[in-house]
């Protein structure tokens, strides 16, 4: 029988949380956006000067796909430069689309 353990952690012992704590107390102003990769097409309005990314399985995936699920996704170089696509609506959804 294999056992599961379940682990709790506080908000402030979380890797992200700690680093931030760290880094504001050193002088930085720190902005944590907890977007996921949809959140990267706030980097044109923030203007970051440094972006730490951390990925989870998850974000291998999708960094490949063109399209979340039916909708375009806005793409970047890897220099940061948002490519220029027009993101269009794909229309209704199709009938399987609205079952579970």
């Amino acid at each position: 029988m294999t056992q599961q353990m379940i682990l709790v952690v506080e908000d402030e012992e979380a890797f992200i949380d700690a680093l931030t704590v760290g880094l504001t107390r050193e002088g930085f102003r720190v902005e944590v956006a907890r977007d996921g990769a949809e959140g990267l097409e706030r980097f044109d309005e923030l203007q970051p000067d440094l972006v730490l990314l951390f990925a989870y399985e998850n974000d291998i995936y999708w960094a490949g796909q063109t399209h979340y699920r039916r909708y375009q996704k806005p793409r970047y170089t890897s220099f940061g430069n948002r490519e220029k696509i027009v993101l269009t609506d794909p229309g209704a959804k199709r009938w399987f689309e609205h079952t579970a």
